[in-house]
């Protein structure tokens, strides 16, 4: 074919794709769908993370729009580009993945094994988040050093919890730290059965979920416990006594009167107690605060809705609203071994 003739060829061809996009922006961040076998690919974030606020909303943002995909299509997570994973994100990805198979049967999100790699895959296959997306929960690895447990609301569950934090962790019963961490762990699941899952008046409504996370890394045991519940800020305002507490403490008062879920988390720590007046509950909160005041670097966190409250030793709370809620209640420490 004449040069002449090829060029005119690859003019018409260009001015034709041209025109085919008038009026389209380019979009260097749109995503590439890529499906292979029935599967849509999905690129999991650098770091997947809920302590930082960017590192939050890149985190909340696929979880949410790996969930909603995964209504109308199986979904391979990628973790290719993946370089950091924390405790609490983890929980986070693990109990939402978990309640999406749970609650559709026919639902399908698998993770692909060859993108994992080096302290990644010793993350995610130790956390048994490997076998869930393939139904194996059976077999995971009991290494006593990490793992993450589901439990009903009822909670009897967390006594399992503990009872192997003591024989792999601590190796002796009976300890002071034993009763710490009991108290810790019985009051945060007292919680999710006594105001995350609120039954209905006929008391017919199931119990809900709940899933709490172990695991040790440089001598130091960290703690987190996640449920989907209606969280915090949605409960405090139906507790008589949080009223009465408040009405004698004016910025308790003018907390509980703003609009950020931060601030209702602040008045339920603030108080004294957690979501509860009961006799056997509302102290775990100073069992964890006094963990934490005796671990160095010691961080106690407590994401809710679209609030995060924390606090480190010796330190002010720093109160966070995040754009997003983390839909439920995630309560995370560390403890000194």
């Amino acid at each position: 074919m004449p040069k002449k003739t090829v060029e005119i060829l690859l003019w018409h061809h260009r001015t034709k794709r041209t025109l085919s996009r008038k009026g389209k922006k380019y979009n260097p961040n749109k995503e590439k769908k890529i499906r292979v076998l029935g599967y849509e690919y999905l690129l999991m974030p650098k770091k997947i993370d809920l302590y930082s606020e960017s590192n939050y909303q890149a985190t909340t943002d696929f979880v949410n729009k790996m969930l909603f995909r995964a209504c109308s299509t199986a979904i391979m997570l990628d973790f290719e580009q993946t370089e950091h994973i924390t405790a609490a994100a983890l929980l986070y990805l693990y109990a939402r993945i978990d309640h999406c198979l749970s609650e559709n049967p026919k639902a399908r999100i698998r993770i692909k094994a060859d993108s994992l790699s080096g302290i990644i895959k010793e993350t995610v296959m130790k956390s048994g988040l490997f076998a869930r997306t393939l139904n194996r929960t059976d077999q995971v690895e009991d290494n006593g050093n990490s793992r993450i447990v589901k439990g009903t609301a009822e909670g009897e569950e967390f006594e399992e919890v503990i009872d192997h934090i003591v024989k792999h962790i601590y190796k002796v019963e009976g300890t002071e730290a034993e009763r710490q961490v009991g108290a810790a762990v019985s009051e945060s699941v007292g919680n999710v059965k006594l105001h995350a899952y609120p039954r209905e008046q006929d008391n017919t409504a199931p119990f809900k979920p709940w899933w709490i996370l172990y695991s040790v890394i440089d001598g130091v045991l960290y703690l987190a416990i996640y449920d989907i519940g209606v969280g915090i800020p949605e409960t405090i305002h139906s507790r008589n006594w949080i009223r009465d507490i408040v009405d004698k403490t004016p910025d308790l008062l003018r907390k509980l009167s703003s609009s950020r879920d931060v601030d209702h988390i602040s008045v339920a720590m603030e108080a004294g107690k957690t979501q509860t007046k009961e006799k056997k509950h509302g102290k775990g909160s100073k069992s964890i605060r006094a963990l934490v005041d005796a671990t160095p670097n010691g961080m106690l966190r407590v994401f809710s809705n679209k609030g995060l409250y924390q606090i480190g030793v010796d330190a002010e709370p720093e109160l966070i609203e995040h754009g997003i809620s983390v839909g439920g209640t995630l309560i995370q420490w560390n403890i000194k071994i």
